[in-house]
């Protein structure tokens, strides 16, 4: 009696097996999409949000970093949640011009940061997409950078208050953001806490050539000024210097004479022509010890001191009665 293979033939054996492993790819194939659709990697600073069929579901929170499981017929939509930051300046090409309250166009290099709140990502990813700052943070920074700079009355106020207007932008930018975010429908509670902003950065604010031209031509009438101010300053502390030193030999001379009392020199009176510096320390020590004792004697006589004893250098005690 002939067995089932041998009645069968070759041919329909063969159909046979490959459609049995196909069949099995096919299953295996299909679990692995299934799989793969029905997991999701949130990488780390950033959160997921998911949607149905297109449909946001606000009422669930986003992802957070990690392995997720989901539905295969669900989409997942990665946001960042670490500092983002919109530049404008020339390496971009893109400045940014405004016009301050004295009619000067400033370019100014500006960097506006901003951090998205985990909890309030789906309302924002609903109200404006995963790409959000193209319609929140890059309007608002250019309208706040306006609203600001635009009421300074002088540009130069922009520069001598770095500080103060980098803080005033970040306040202004945060209002304009959070406002758009009231008028798109989110409630005002999320739209206080969906971002934080960090602190604007004004790298540059740069007016005119002519402008700068005139500043620089300016600046260096100002040094010029406090050199020639430093010189006169100088020369009269020299005058000063002589007019000091004129009345010190004024008083040698007046010693020598013996005339420190009236204060009249002789019309002649002059130091002599070899007088060195040594003599003329010499003659000021002599001066001092004779004025001393003139001191000395008058107090001797004024009080009738008993006893005056001198310097440890000196080679005589004096006794006066």
């Amino acid at each position: 009696m002939e067995s089932f293979e041998e009645r069968v033939p070759d041919w329909l054996l063969r159909d046979h097996f490959f459609a049995t492993v196909g069949k099995w790819v096919s299953i295996i194939v299909f679990a692995l999409i299934a799989i793969t659709l029905s997991v999701t990697i949130v990488p780390s600073g950033a959160v997921e949000v998911l949607t149905t069929f297109g449909r946001v579901d606000v009422q669930d929170a986003p992802l957070p970093e990690g392995a997720h499981l989901k539905f295969p017929w669900q989409s997942a939509h990665q946001m960042s949640v670490r500092q983002q930051t919109f530049d404008r300046n020339a390496t971009n090409n893109n400045q940014m011009e405004v016009i301050v309250g004295d009619g000067v166009t400033l370019t100014m290099d500006v960097s506006f940061h901003w951090i998205l709140n985990p909890s309030a990502a789906a309302l924002v990813y609903q109200k404006f997409g995963d790409r959000y700052f193209e319609r929140l943070q890059i309007p608002s920074a250019a309208s706040a950078i306006r609203d600001v700079i635009g009421s300074m009355d002088e540009w130069l106020d922009v520069i001598d208050n770095k500080s103060q207007v980098e803080q005033a932008v970040t306040e202004r930018f945060a209002e304009v953001v959070k406002g758009k975010l009231k008028v798109s429908g989110i409630p005002g509670e999320i739209t206080e806490i969906a971002f934080v902003f960090p602190k604007v950065d004004i790298r540059r604010a740069t007016p005119p050539k002519g402008i700068q031209q005139a500043v620089a031509a300016k600046k260096a009438a100002q040094q010029q000024l406090e050199r020639q101010e430093t010189e006169v300053k100088i020369a009269a502390a020299k005058a000063q210097k002589g007019v000091s030193e004129g009345q010190r030999m004024r008083y040698i001379l007046l010693a020598l004479f013996n005339n420190t009392e009236n204060g009249i020199l002789p019309d002649d009176a002059k130091l002599p022509e070899e007088l060195t510096p040594a003599d003329v320390a010499t003659l000021m020590q002599a001066l001092a010890a004779k004025q001393n004792a003139q001191s000395v004697q008058q107090a001797t006589e004024r009080e009738g001191v008993q006893t005056i004893l001198l310097p440890a250098t000196s080679p005589v005690a004096v006794g006066v009665k």
